[in-house]
């Protein structure tokens, strides 16, 4: 009788989850159509409703705080926006340009709000290392320098894709994504240092290669969960850091789920300087964004050949995804690129 009792008890509870659960989201998307329709107020309330049978993210709080400001409510808005802040909102110069605050504008709580922000950023960045610390350092597989795929044929079939299936990816994968991301084409010797070992895969503005890779890997075979940094000039991996970060970079990118669900993700980082020193202020404008677009899609045409999904992403925390992957203080991380099995 006990253990039948339990199991009425699970289905309840299970059921009430799912109920909440599709609540919730009914509600929210109701409320999404109320702020496009204009009517502000309404939005907001039935958000708060939804609040109370769901669990709102940091985003959720942050909407609601607009529509409060646009319905002229001040004190909700701010009493949102505070709560967005305590679950992970760190977008301060969105808080400032975002048109939808504007009434907040002057506010000595939201200026207060804006300073705390602020600080949160300072303190995450003042954490960074200067420089890695080498954990453990992976030979990669030789990559291949042909396949059955037709240039054509990849560029035929490069398509954005979000969804991917449960199979882990092989570390001879990885090697080859990364290879054709940055990898040696034409060793120099003897070369200036900026090389870095010689000609790469894709193009550079001067041959000054100011882009970093990393792994961020969490189903890989034969490759430990943790955070690699790629050295092209050795075709190696790096680790520095140990654990499965996925979840922590998923949260870091807006909850963009293929960022938590793909077995492994590239992400890009630059030293500007390495292109500004020479280029000035169009090497950070011009140059850097054109030699990540180059590399980029270089991992798209990869991918095809490979039967492997990936998605450009640019919209993400930069300095939460700077911790998650370790970087160095002296990068910006750029795209974070998602891999897994179509």
């Amino acid at each position: 009788m006990r253990k039948l009792r339990l199991l009425v008890l699970l289905s309840v509870i299970i059921i009430t989850t799912t109920l909440c659960a599709k609540s919730f989201d009914e509600m929210i998307s109701k409320a999404v159509k109320l702020y496009d329709e204009g009517k502000y107020q309404e939005a907001a309330e039935l958000a708060e409703e939804a609040f109370r049978v769901g669990d709102p993210s940091m985003d959720h709080y942050y909407n609601i705080a607009c529509c409060w400001a646009l319905a002229g409510d001040k004190d909700n808005a701010l009493k949102n926006l505070s709560k967005s802040i305590e679950a992970g909102w760190l977008d301060v110069d969105w808080m400032q340009e975002d048109s939808d605050l504007t009434i907040l504008h002057g506010d000595e709580r939201f200026d207060e709000l804006v300073t705390k922000v602020q600080k949160i950023l300072d303190e995450l960045e003042q954490g960074l290392p200067t420089e890695h610390n080498e954990l453990a350092i992976i030979e990669l597989p030789e990559p291949a320098y042909n396949s059955d795929t037709s240039i054509e044929k990849a560029l035929k079939e490069r398509r954005s894709i979000r969804k991917y299936n449960d199979e882990p990816l092989s570390i001879s994968e990885i090697s080859q994504i990364l290879w054709a991301a940055y990898g040696i084409t034409k060793p120099i010797k003897d070369a200036p240092a900026f090389l870095r070992g010689g000609l790469k895969t894709a193009p550079s503005a001067g041959a000054l290669y100011p882009l970093e890779i990393y792994v961020v890997a969490g189903n890989v075979t034969d490759l430990p969960a943790g955070v690699y940094k790629y050295n092209p000039e050795v075709h190696k991996l790096i680790k520095i850091a140990d654990g499965d970060k996925r979840t922590e970079l998923y949260k870091a990118s807006l909850n963009q789920d293929w960022v938590k669900k793909a077995p492994a993700s590239i992400v890009y980082s630059a030293v500007f300087s390495r292109t500004t020193d020479r280029y000035g202020k169009r090497g950070r404008e011009k140059y850097v964004c054109m030699d990540l677009g180059h590399s980029a899609e270089n991992i798209y045409l990869q991918a095809v050949s490979l039967n492997i999904g990936t998605v450009a992403i640019g919209a993400f925390y930069d300095t939460k995804v700077k911790v998650v992957v370790n970087m160095t203080n002296e990068e910006e991380p750029l795209y974070i690129m998602p891999l897994g099995k179509i």
